[in-house]
């Protein structure tokens, strides 16, 4: 049986007859960029990456920093200290990126980078990164250290202190003795005055005057001698009556500390 031929329509002829493989126009060319263009926007990227990156690590600080604020804790905290330090006695100009708002005392670290230079922000960023790094640059981090450090003065310095005046103790300290100074006596000072003496038991401002004498030693064996002087005038005070003590603490040169701690040595003044 024959197939029937199939007649086109009028629509059908005039339809334009489609290739098999339909095809499409080549995509238009990019223009190749010059070496100019080329750096500069590799720098364009690496600007707005590392501008990124600083400023989630100062958020991250300062979020940290407000929180001790907060809890009351910045003093205790080692690294709120020491950014305090940069932004108002550093002489390498990180006091341009670290502030204190001398009004509130708070202190916080800059995310901006408008005006630095690539190098610029590659060194900001890694003094963040050790920043970040600091162990009391949270609440929970400086109540681990705090809790550590305590139980190392009970097991290692046989303190019999409560936690409180263990950690007002430090508080003056580094609020009394400068940074630098602390390069020479750090830890080993405290840990002396806490072992050979009763100073803790004192009040926080005889504890302060101790400590801005003890600021004045050259080294640790001149501080252990300064502890000695005023652990001597304290227990002759304790032992006495006010005017044998008086006399006492005459004859033993010790005469400054009557002066150096009023409240401790108030019943003594008028024998003096």
């Amino acid at each position: 049986m024959k197939k029937k031929r199939k007649i086109n329509s009028p629509e059908r002829l005039r339809r334009p007859k489609q290739s098999k493989k339909s095809k499409q126009s080549p995509p238009p060319k990019r223009r190749r960029e010059t070496p100019e263009q080329k750096a500069a926007r590799r720098e364009a990227e690496t600007r707005e990456l590392k501008s990124w990156v600083i400023k989630d690590m100062a958020k991250r600080i300062n979020a940290g920093y407000a929180a001790l604020e907060k809890a009351g804790m910045e003093e205790q905290s080692q690294s709120y200290k020491t950014v305090e330090h940069y932004a108002v006695t550093d002489p390498n100009g990180k006091g341009k990126h670290f502030r204190v708002d001398y009004i509130t005392g708070k202190v916080r670290v800059s995310g901006d980078t408008r005006n630095m230079t690539i190098a610029e922000m590659e060194e900001y960023q890694e003094q963040l990164n050790q920043i970040l790094q600091h162990k009391t640059r949270t609440v929970s981090g400086v109540k681990k250290v705090m809790k550590k450090a305590y139980k190392t003065a009970q097991e290692r310095y046989q303190f019999s202190g409560t936690e409180e005046e263990y950690q007002k103790v430090w508080e003056t300290y580094k609020n009394n003795v400068q940074p630098d100074r602390r390069q020479k006596l750090d830890s080993e000072l405290v840990m002396a005055v806490l072992e050979y003496s009763d100073i803790y038991k004192m009040s926080r401002e005889d504890i302060d005057a101790a400590f801005k004498y003890l600021n004045t030693s050259e080294d640790l064996d001149d501080a252990l001698e300064s502890i000695a002087d005023i652990q001597k005038a304290i227990e002759i005070m304790d032992f006495y009556e006010p005017e044998e003590a008086a006399q006492a603490i005459k004859d033993e040169h010790l005469e400054m500390f009557v002066e150096m701690f009023p409240n401790k040595f108030e019943a003594l003044k008028e024998y003096m």
